[in-house]
């Protein structure tokens, strides 16, 4: 016999998803049998079975699709915190860069970055006047 694959933890959650789900079949599947072994000499056997499977049925269908319903949202929460640990760490570096190409620049920063890259800093169009420092 073949060894079983080493499990991640995130791994577990479609695994006990199929056993949930599984579960629930069979609870509806014994279910079913016992409401055709109780209600086979009754009157209304058809209609007293499908009124105890169908009610059985929605209490499992319900409680399966909730515990499943949990274990998606859990799993997406993982992959969105740590996306947004990774967003921070790289909005961090890029402060980090920042600070240093402004501490090298001194106060011409900006003048020097125009010079360095000047598709960065469109021009205004000739016909538009170009704004005066100090808003006026």
């Amino acid at each position: 016999m073949a060894p079983l694959p080493e499990l991640k933890s995130g791994d577990i959650r479609p695994l006990l998803t199929f056993w949930i789900a599984l579960s629930g079949m069979l609870i509806v599947f014994f279910a079913y049998l016992v409401a055709v072994l109780v209600f086979q000499d009754s009157k209304s056997a058809a209609s007293t079975i499908v009124a105890v499977v169908g009610s059985i049925t929605a209490v499992v269908g319900t409680l399966a699709g909730y515990v499943s319903g949990q274990a998606a949202g859990a799993a997406g929460k993982d992959q969105a915190e740590t996306r947004a640990v990774q967003a921070q760490a790289d909005a961090a570096h890029a402060q980090r860069q920042l600070a240093a190409v402004a501490g090298e620049a001194g106060g011409d920063a900006v003048k020097r970055a125009r010079a360095s890259f000047p598709d960065w800093f469109p021009q205004p169009a000739p016909d538009q006047p170009q704004e005066k420092p100090g808003g006026g």
